[in-house]
């Protein structure tokens, strides 16, 4: 048996090592490694140590993004060579040490100031890395969540005109709310009496509406729905989200404002305002409606004429959609011109015109843009030579 040594040194890890290799007859041969002098110099060492923010709960309000609080270091990294540093992030990650870290390009100080307009929940972290003569090595900090509320609030409509003391009719959506991934949408409602403030008035003293928590609101369901002056409605579309420590956090958006005006306009200054008078253009206090059509007897001409009456004075189609032909008796002399009124049943006047009858026939097109929702209306037909007139019940469908 032959032995033979070889001695190597390698001078950039400053360790040495003796190898001996034993030569064994027939060209058989064991190799065998012996560590003798083990490592002269020390190892590269690295400690990441830790990072910090405030106000880790933002909220992300119609897509405009957040803000992050500046990221400090509460004890920089540490190691046997020479320290620098990266940041990393990650959308994806459930808790710090898995999802897909992406390294934010240019930041290598100690702490990091997120820039505004983050858009969703990120984990963020530092890597330490320490040089230590070419030898390298780095470890991850602990994680900074910021979670990021996502909620955009929609749109809605129903702005109207009513009578002191009625209730509005239902205000819609006319674009619903959305959240962002894990976040739950819930809705409330918020009203506001011009006294106290309107549209342009977001942090007045709004009273949330009890009871109100679906996308569209139907007055009477809630409180003080008996309106007695001009009130505005929105509504609050709420995002509720995990904070990432076994609670939750609410981000809440303002969607536009709606206005109900109370109608008290008396432009006949009989003490009755005009809805809910039966001769808004007559002084009638007594609001006296003999023949009960809805038009008090001051402004309500006499019905009772012989050949211009309830019975030769044909409406059709009616119910009505879209146009009104006006039948009128053949027997009847007339003058050329006739006025024809439409009313509702507030007495408001929707429809006015003066038309030349054809062959004892009149038409009306296209009245459904001015009357648009159906119900029952009242039509009055004036002869504008002789004085005398007709009053008609029309159904819009």
């Amino acid at each position: 048996m032959k032995i033979t040594t070889l001695l190597l040194f390698r001078i950039s890890k400053t360790f040495s090592l003796i190898i001996s290799f034993l030569l064994i007859s027939h060209s058989t041969s064991a190799f065998t490694l012996i560590e003798t002098g083990g490592f002269s110099g020390t190892a590269c060492t690295v400690s990441p140590g830790s990072i910090s923010t405030t106000n880790t709960e933002k909220c992300n309000k119609e897509g405009s993004g957040t803000d992050p609080a500046n990221i400090t270091s509460d004890v920089d990294g540490s190691g046997s060579g020479t320290i620098t540093y990266r940041w990393e992030k990650s959308i994806n990650s459930t808790i710090c040490t898995d999802g897909d870290w992406a390294v934010i390009d240019g930041e290598t100080s100690s702490s990091y100031d997120p820039p505004s307009g983050l858009m969703e929940t990120t984990y963020y972290r530092r890597i330490t890395i320490s040089d230590d003569n070419g030898d390298v090595c780095e470890a991850a900090s602990n994680c900074v969540l910021v979670t990021v509320g996502v909620v955009n609030s929609g749109v809605i409509s129903g702005a109207q005109t009513i009578c002191e003391g009625d209730i509005p009719n239902q205000i819609n959506s006319t674009i619903d709310a959305t959240v962002g991934p894990n976040n739950t949408l819930s809705y409330r409602w918020q009203m506001i009496t011009i006294s106290n403030g309107n549209c342009d008035s977001p942090n007045a003293d709004w009273t949330t509406v009890n009871g109100a928590a679906s996308k569209d609101y139907t007055p009477g369901t809630g409180i003080n729905d008996n309106l007695t002056e001009t009130t505005y409605y929105r509504r609050v579309a709420r995002a509720t989200t995990d904070n990432g420590s076994g609670g939750t956090y609410n981000c809440n958006s303002l969607s536009n404002c709606v206005e109900v005006i109370i109608d008290v306009t008396d432009t006949d200054g009989d003490g009755v305002i005009d809805c809910e008078d039966n001769c808004p253009n007559d002084s009638n206090p007594s609001q006296i409606d003999t023949d009960g059509d809805g038009i008090g007897d001051d402004c309500d001409s006499n019905l009772a004429v012989t050949e211009f009456n309830l019975n030769n004075v044909k409406i059709v189609p009616n119910p009505f959609d879209n146009y009104i032909t006006i039948e009128l008796p053949s027997n009847f002399s007339l003058g050329k011109r006739l006025e024809v009124k439409i009313f509702n049943l507030l007495g408001q006047h929707l429809i006015s015109v003066e038309k030349e009858a054809i062959n004892n026939i009149i038409r009306l097109d296209n009245i459904d843009r001015n009357i648009g929702s159906k119900g029952l209306y009242f039509m009055k037909i004036k002869d504008l030579e002789n004085n005398i007139e007709v009053v008609k019940q029309l159904i819009k469908k």
